[in-house]
């Protein structure tokens, strides 16, 4: 999305995995939320064991960990709208880079949903894990075709452009840097080690305190809690009886059914009847 014109094909490849997996997310959540009833939307389990439970928080917390586009997002937009991003030292890419990093949000936020709903759904330990894994390698398509483009599956075009080197740097970043000359490490550019600790948000890095930076890690923390204390939500109204059936509907074949033994009213009064279903 960066690196190439709209009209290339690397970038019609890059439109078609992001696509891709945006559609195999979107799908996965459509369904899960398609099991739900009327007053069980999300279709939770009424009780789980305590093994199951267990695995689910741990479960969303491998998910969480696992998944990297949100975090790589955000981190770009907060660089991008710290800093002006120059493209190998001439393009001024830094618009491109931050509207880009918003696919990345949303497909970040469709395998957290997923992954919640689907985590919370579960009440069997091993198959928590098998969606945890499964999701994740849908999230990860578009990693897998650049891995395959980079080693020449998909034609001499898309070998080129996932084999050549770009560098993104703002110009604060490009002054940061130092030129070390030496017998063996002639000539090769070098970050100065207190610069790095004094600019780290020029080579965006997370660890620096301006405002972007801020905002973006308070978000990923954010993700996470709402994911914990959503499970936890949930957990709660289970051990309370919140997901279990509240009525019982049983249909009868018609007959009749003599010398029935009925209770009435709170059912201390028990009496033998004639019962017909019709």
């Amino acid at each position: 999305f960066i690196t190439h014109h709209p009209l290339s094909v690397p970038f019609a490849f890059a439109v078609f995995t992001t696509a891709l997996s945006t559609c195999c997310l979107g799908l996965t959540l459509a369904e899960s939320v398609s099991t739900g009833t009327q007053g069980n939307v999300l279709g939770i389990p009424g009780g789980v064991s305590n093994a199951v439970r267990t695995a689910q928080f741990f479960g969303a917390i491998v998910g969480v960990l696992m998944e990297d586009e949100i975090p790589q997002g955000l981190q770009l937009i907060a660089n991008g709208l710290a800093h002006e991003l120059i493209l190998n030292g001439q393009k001024r890419v830094h618009y491109r880079v931050i509207s880009s990093s918003f696919l990345r949000l949303i497909v970040g936020y469709l395998f957290l949903s997923s992954l919640f709903i689907n985590v919370a759904q579960n009440s069997d330990v091993i198959s928590i894990f098998y969606d945890v894994l499964a999701l994740e390698f849908v999230e990860n398509i578009d990693d897998t075709a650049y891995a395959l483009a980079k080693k020449g599956f998909f034609g001499k075009s898309l070998l080129i452009a996932t084999n050549q080197r770009y560098t993104l740097e703002s110009p604060e970043e490009m002054s940061a840097t130092v030129v070390k000359s030496g017998p063996r490490r002639r000539g090769s550019i070098l970050r100065d080690p207190e610069s790095l600790r004094r600019n780290a948000s020029f080579v965006g890095l997370m660890a620096s305190n301006n405002r972007p930076n801020r905002i973006s890690r308070f978000i990923y923390f954010l993700n996470a809690a709402i994911v914990l204390c959503g499970l936890a939500y949930i957990t709660a109204k289970q051990k309370h009886g919140a997901y279990r059936c509240n009525t019982i509907t049983v249909t009868f074949n018609e007959d009749i059914w003599e010398h029935a033994i009925t209770k009435v009213g709170d059912g201390k009064e028990v009496s033998e009847k004639l019962l017909i279903y019709s």
